[in-house]
């Protein structure tokens, strides 16, 4: 297998046909990033570019190496699943996302690459619904029915979690992120079982958290909200239980 290394702009590239628009990316230059919304594919011309999946914590971790003649940006997704960056002095072909299908059948080398692409996204697609579902919104609804017990005994209001509950404490206490937790609070204020209030976080409807708490056992319409004021507060079923 040949190195990147071994191989120079010059050394390796082919010619687009004259009507085709090309791009020039100095080496270390984006061409794509992870997440942005696909816009057309690219065909490598001269060069090298670098495919890789960039980490949380900034690492990056390299997939594969497209050279002249490969395709780049194809997949199934409205997004691109992985970064893409020029090695050295690169030059990319822009294609036409309903085009490059057409360019790509019958090479064998590019249809292989097509497919690797879409099972990465396929695995990317599977790698977030599972870690969609690993942070449910169950989880945040049973921590408020404990905390509205908490307020319960402590002679506090059932309805009302204060200010000294931060969002960075409750995430932890979940286990997840705040910017994941703020998306499941935003989830439960849709409903109607939550909305911000000036010292805290008001609780519409225990019950319904309750519900909701409890798993997944009744529909999403029994556990919406029509009336979104507060009730008065009462003491949860769960209190009750445990007291």
């Amino acid at each position: 297998m040949v190195s990147v290394a071994e191989i120079g702009a010059d050394e390796v590239q082919v010619a687009a046909p004259r009507d085709t628009v090309t791009v020039t990316l100095a080496a270390g230059e984006s061409l794509f990033k992870a997440g942005e919304r696909k816009t057309q594919a690219y065909r490598v011309e001269s060069g090298v570019i670098c495919l890789y999946d960039p980490r949380w914590n900034g690492d990056k971790a390299v997939i594969e190496f497209a050279f002249p003649g490969d395709f780049v940006g194809v997949g199934f997704l409205d997004t691109h699943a992985l970064s893409a960056r020029a090695v050295l002095e690169s030059r990319v072909a822009l294609v036409s996302t309903t085009e490059v299908n057409d360019l790509i059948a019958g090479d064998p080398r590019a249809e292989a690459k097509r497919s690797d692409a879409i099972e990465r996204e396929f695995e990317a697609r599977r790698d977030l619904l599972v870690e969609s579902s690993s942070k449910p919104v169950e989880r945040v609804a049973a921590l408020l029915v404990n905390l509205s017990c908490s307020n319960v005994y402590e002679g506090r209001d059932a309805t009302l979690i204060t200010d000294s509950m931060q969002c960075g404490t409750i995430a932890d206490m979940l286990g997840v992120s705040i910017r994941d937790l703020r998306e499941m609070l935003i989830d439960l204020e849709r409903r109607g079982l939550v909305e911000p209030e000036a010292g805290g976080l008001r609780l519409n409807n225990l019950d319904a958290l309750e519900n909701l708490a409890d798993g997944p056992s009744r529909s999403s319409d029994e556990i919406f909200v029509t009336d979104r004021r507060a009730r008065p507060p009462k003491l949860p079923v769960h209190c009750s239980q445990a007291a």
